[in-house]
């Protein structure tokens, strides 16, 4: 497998390689100053840091590296790591859970989408601070796709406007508030992507998405 994921959080970059050789990471700043890398385990799917430095992966696969997420001090040596998701019951459709972790705009703690409960993991490098379940969205979303990453769900946050976004591979993408309640989804729309994660929110909580090509009917 050969593949690359970029993600941007609090001014940094962060791009996960995955070669024939082994997979690594880079964090970098917005400018290209500060660059830092490191090892990352094969099935890491998504990376994302705070302003302390600290960093988290996701990894989705239960049989290599389990369904976690890893907390890592900027060194990427190992702070915490915390086993709290739930595989696919047919692995036939895939893992990916959790393959999106994201870092609060106001906190620093992380949140990973637990997809096939459905639920939103709260954590930081003590542990899981808290849960938040997404009621109704399991049968929305998962079921419907096929191959190493056809169940992939992706979330983005904003706790600033209280909003949980998530893209699903049904097709549904969703907007809840921080308790979990949906307030509207949008249906028919998967995000451009392996892991459908081509979107994102702005500062003025414009929701951006590069859309995938609607199949003829």
């Amino acid at each position: 497998m050969e593949s690359a994921h970029l993600g941007v959080a609090r001014g940094e970059v962060y791009l996960i390689s995955h070669t024939v050789s082994g997979s690594s990471a880079l964090r970098v700043a917005l400018d290209g100053t500060g660059p830092s890398s490191g090892p990352v385990t094969a099935w890491t799917l998504d990376m994302t840091g705070n302003d302390k430095g600290v960093m988290a992966t996701a990894e989705g696969h239960p049989k290599l590296h389990g369904c976690r997420v890893n907390v890592l001090r900027s060194d990427f040596t190992l702070l915490t790591h915390v086993d709290a998701f739930t595989p696919a019951a047919d692995e036939r459709t895939g893992n990916n859970a959790p393959c999106s972790v994201v870092v609060g705009d106001v906190s620093s703690d992380f949140y990973a989408l637990d997809q096939h409960v459905p639920r939103v993991v709260r954590l930081n490098s003590t542990g899981i601070v808290g849960a938040i379940p997404l009621p109704g969205l399991g049968a929305t979303g998962i079921g419907s796709g096929s191959g190493d990453t056809g169940d992939a769900a992706t979330m983005r946050i904003s706790e600033s406007r209280g909003r949980i976004y998530t893209a699903w591979p049904s097709g549904c993408f969703s907007v809840a508030d921080l308790t979990g309640k949906q307030l509207w989804p949008l249906s028919g729309v998967t995000p451009q992507g392996q892991l459908r994660d081509a979107y994102d929110v702005d500062p003025d909580g414009k929701v951006h998405i590069l859309a995938a090509p609607t199949k003829p009917g």
